[in-house]
């Protein structure tokens, strides 16, 4: 699965080995088949990370905040 530009904000991404959440902001991008996930930190710039080929899971985010 892979989600990009404004529908991106609206997942969260997981990290299967130790099923917390990987992105600290907002998210950009997201592909969970290079497990390459892209947000907005505080600060205003943008993180990348790429923790490998099918380490990640991508879920939509609730609609009650979490």
């Amino acid at each position: 699965m892979r989600v990009a530009g404004e529908v991106a904000r609206e997942w969260t991404v997981i990290r299967l080995d130790t099923m917390e959440q990987v992105n600290g902001g907002p998210l950009t991008m997201a592909d969970s088949t290079s497990g390459i996930v892209e947000w907005i930190d505080r600060t205003g710039n943008t993180r990348t990370v790429s923790l490998g080929p099918h380490t990640i899971r991508i879920i939509r985010k609730s609609p009650y905040g979490r």
